[in-house]
């Protein structure tokens, strides 16, 4: 899961966990299944035609496949094979109410939402990692064995670009702070504690020097070197 930009090179961070994330030469079928930062998902995992239509077309789709298959010489139709039986699972099964938030109770939805804190720099939007890390739990229960939230922002420069630090850190931390908090006493109290692991770490470290523009001071081990 990946938030909206919060700075002006979030796109950029986006892109390249996007990369590193890839399957690579495990094939297709260990690709990581994006969920966005919104409610789009849930729209676009309901079946929009009747089910006869549906299963015409994927008698047609696994004839070509077995056509293709006689040409295929790097196994990528296995993977693509397993890959789209999990799209029918989301889409036909019932796991697609894993996603679906408004199964919770009111009462823990407001006590993950972060809605109330605004951050961002180009365009300012509500915190959206209280909704982040309570589908994280609800994955988990589901039988999904690594779920990865990207919160960009923390690269706290300043200037025109980027976040500064005593801003950065009001609008990215106290939002943490209560999506956390909220995650940790919400696992406890459904007895997952020993099966749910939480991680939680940065890009890299900073000095403890803030520059005048309110950003961090160079990495530390430049700074040592001066």
């Amino acid at each position: 899961m990946c938030s909206q930009e919060t700075d002006r090179q979030a796109e950029k961070e986006r892109q390249r966990l996007l990369a590193a994330a890839g399957p690579r030469s495990l094939g297709v079928q260990y690709a990581p299944f994006s969920l966005g930062g919104n409610d789009q998902l849930r729209h676009d995992m309901q079946l929009n035609l009747p089910r006869p239509h549906l299963d015409d077309r994927l008698a047609l789709q696994q004839a070509l496949d077995r056509l293709n298959r006689q040409i295929d010489a790097s196994g990528d139709m296995a993977g693509l094979d397993e890959f789209r039986q999990q799209t029918l699972d989301l889409v036909l099964g019932r796991a697609h109410a894993a996603f679906d938030l408004s199964l919770e109770d009111p009462r823990l939805l407001r006590r993950y939402d972060t809605g109330s804190y605004m951050t961002g720099i180009s365009r300012i939007r509500p915190s959206t990692q209280g909704r982040q890390l309570l589908m994280a739990r609800r994955l988990s229960e589901a039988g999904c064995g690594f779920v990865t939230i990207h919160n960009p922002g923390w690269d706290m420069h300043g200037g025109p670009k980027q976040l500064k630090m005593p801003r950065g850190m009001g609008e990215l931390g106290r939002p943490l702070d209560q999506a956390v908090s909220a995650f940790v006493e919400d696992v406890h109290q459904r007895e997952l504690s020993d099966n749910i692991l939480l991680i939680i770490i940065g890009e890299f470290g900073r000095t403890p020097r803030v520059k005048d523009n309110g950003g961090h001071e160079q990495p530390a081990a430049q700074w040592r070197q001066q």
